[in-house]
């Protein structure tokens, strides 16, 4: 029912009293809201901390306030922010920015029409700056926010578009069994939470139109949250391509949110075709099986085909480096780099060209790829340019695994294949046997190989160091095995 009305440039604006249901805790905690305090000094802040203006121009943290400091610090914001070139002004900070608004005004029932006219002229300048250059978790949030704002301004033309293109991006951003297309652990609970977000404006403020739409997020949310069940790690996700925990909600406060909206969680039928695992005698291991995806932007994918990781007892032995930053630097292209994968390289180069910071010319492809109970099979010909063809197969023995990198080649190559070990691990070198916590062994086809100290970043902008095994080796000998076992 409409209650509020503004003058907007001489204009009569409506704005709806909105019903939304408020989970406790949104996103996740490690952000350092002490950033926060950066904001009175924004504009001051070097370029080279994009990531981090963003943070403090999303307002996720606004839901940690109760609502006297929360409008103060709203105002403040609409007082300091009138410049539309500064970074804040962004499409996709004004996209997380308006739907934290929204929530907070109403979760206290606020009417400030000082806010409200704000939120107004950003969605204005938003719909105009929609991302259509980039697609991906980007667009979608500009729909998200703008289908909050069509809602709170009881704009129906608006509120039809951005529900026809929702429909029409989670055909395209969702792969067959409903795991985001970017396959990054931490951006699918993202786009899980704005699902969430969706479902819960949809079921509380819309009419007959959308209730069928409602019905299918019904089904689409319950293997979505399989997905971050499926990546979840401690209470934070698989470093697998780009990761960002910072404000990325966890598998907890997603269950929360979604018993509270009341979507029945029913047991999920999904098949990881991207990241199959295998089990034997408490050991884990998942292989990477997918390519750089999307197409036409695969920003967040690092060059990791047939790289593995590996737990035992659900504790990780062998890890992805993770990302440091989105900065041109050092630091992002080794995250981004085969190197620092558990994977297989020819003559030092990666199996794909990586470039810049978030683009890739040539790209690996997949050639084979067989998934079994006891086995997983994956062929690539990222390396087709020195005339070899590669495939890595891990099966089940014994206690343990054994993996066979084979190459097809009529030339001679030297190789080197690297397993990082997880920074907690204690690694212990007996004859041309590796030790592990002195529970596991892993015996190595070569003896040349040797143990190095590379990056490993538990988060965003923080780095210390790992053990890495690198074996080297030259093509003319066909493969190399590794075995893995529990020392019994």
């Amino acid at each position: 029912m409409l209650d509020r009305r503004l003058i907007i440039n001489k204009t009569e604006v409506s704005v709806n009293k909105l019903t939304l249901l408020s989970p406790e805790v949104i996103i996740n905690k490690s952000f350092n809201f002490s950033l926060f305090y950066q904001l009175y000094n924004v504009k001051e802040l070097s370029d080279n901390n994009l990531l981090k203006i963003y943070h403090l121009n999303y307002f996720d943290y606004i839901h940690d306030f109760e609502s006297e400091k929360g409008i103060e610090l709203i105002i403040k914001w609409i007082n300091d922010n009138k410049d539309f070139s500064h970074i804040s002004w962004d499409p996709y900070p004004i996209s997380v920015r308006i739907v934290n608004w929204i929530k907070f005004l109403t979760k206290y029932n606020i009417e400030n029409h000082k806010i409200y006219k704000s939120i107004y002229q950003q969605a204005f300048i938003l719909f105009r700056r929609r991302e259509y250059h980039l697609l991906t978790n980007h667009f979608f949030k500009n729909i998200v926010a703008l289908l909050f704002a069509g809602f709170l301004f009881n704009e129906k033309r608006r509120k039809r578009w951005a529900l026809k293109e929702i429909i029409e991006q989670l055909k395209e951003q969702l792969t067959i069994d409903n795991y985001h297309f970017e396959l990054s652990p931490t951006y699918h609970a993202i786009f899980t939470k704005d699902l969430l977000d969706i479902y819960n404006l949809l079921k509380n403020n819309g009419d007959g139109d959308s209730q069928e739409f409602v019905k299918e997020l019904e089904i689409i949310i319950p293997n979505a949250l399989y997905w971050c069940e499926y990546f979840s790690e401690n209470e934070k996700y698989l470093k697998i391509n780009d990761i960002n925990y910072e404000g990325c909600p966890t598998l907890k406060m997603l269950n929360e949110y979604t018993k509270l909206l009341g979507i029945d969680r029913n047991e999920s039928n999904c098949k990881n075709y991207h990241y199959p695992i295998v089990e034997n005698n408490n050991l884990k291991v998942m292989m990477y099986c997918a390519e750089h995806q999307p197409s036409y932007n695969p920003a967040h994918s690092h060059d990791d085909l047939a790289s593995i990781l590996l737990w035992y007892k659900n504790e990780p032995i062998l890890v992805d480096t993770g990302n440091y930053c989105y900065d041109e630097t050092e630091e992002r292209d080794y995250s981004r780099s085969t190197h620092a994968h558990n994977c297989f390289t020819i003559n030092g180069e990666n199996q794909s060209e990586m470039w810049k910071v978030f683009r890739i010319g040539r790209r690996s492809k997949i050639l084979q790829k067989n998934i079994s109970e006891n086995e997983i099979l994956c062929s690539h010909n990222g390396y087709s340019k020195f005339g070899v063809r590669y495939s890595r197969l891990i099966k089940t023995i014994n206690s343990g695994f054994e993996i066979i990198d084979n190459f097809f080649s009529k030339n001679n190559k030297s190789y080197k294949i690297y397993f990082h070990f997880h920074p907690e691990t204690n690694l212990v070198i007996k004859e041309n046997t590796l030790v592990i916590n002195s529970t596991l062994r892993i015996k190595f086809l070569s003896s040349n190989w040797e143990i190095v100290e590379t990056d490993y970043y538990p988060e965003m902008f923080q780095k210390i160091k790992k053990k890495t095994v690198v074996i080297n080796g030259q093509i003319n000998e066909k493969y190399h095995s590794t075995f893995i076992e529990v020392i019994k």
